[in-house]
């Protein structure tokens, strides 16, 4: 175009290097949604596959001694503990959230000043952030 087409002057002309096949303003032109999102998508997708190998790769060195069965009844030993201890877990903190609900009540009925429930309070708060 102006610079006549010299290409170590592209970067000044807006990576032209002639006129465009087709007079369209920019107003008309759509962006490529459905690329942008497959790109995403693809990506994301990586991601996943490369965590999923990585999760491999663990429970393989793991079990390495062990049979391909051996290494997955293992594998499915320890996500029942896991399940078991999460299920635990859920219900310590609700059994918590109920005796904390019950020491509120008693203290308000037996006023704030009470030690003992305040000393009871607060074990009760540290015993949450334990869990």
């Amino acid at each position: 175009m102006a610079a006549g087409g010299d290409r170590k002057k592209v970067k000044d002309y807006y990576n032209c290097v002639a006129e465009g096949i087709f007079d369209i303003p920019l107003s008309q032109v759509c962006l490529p949604g459905l690329h942008i999102t497959q790109g995403i998508f693809t990506k994301i997708y990586e991601l996943l596959e490369d965590a999923c190998h990585s999760l491999d790769l663990q429970l393989a060195l793991v079990n390495h001694e062990g049979s391909s069965s051996a290494s997955f009844a293992h594998y499915s030993n320890e996500l029942k503990k896991l399940q078991s201890a999460q299920a635990k877990q859920k219900q310590a903190q609700s059994a918590l959230s109920a005796a904390e609900e019950l020491v509120t009540y008693v203290a308000i009925a037996f006023g704030e000043e009470n030690t003992i429930l305040n000393n009871l309070l607060q074990h009760m708060e540290e015993m949450r952030h334990s869990l």
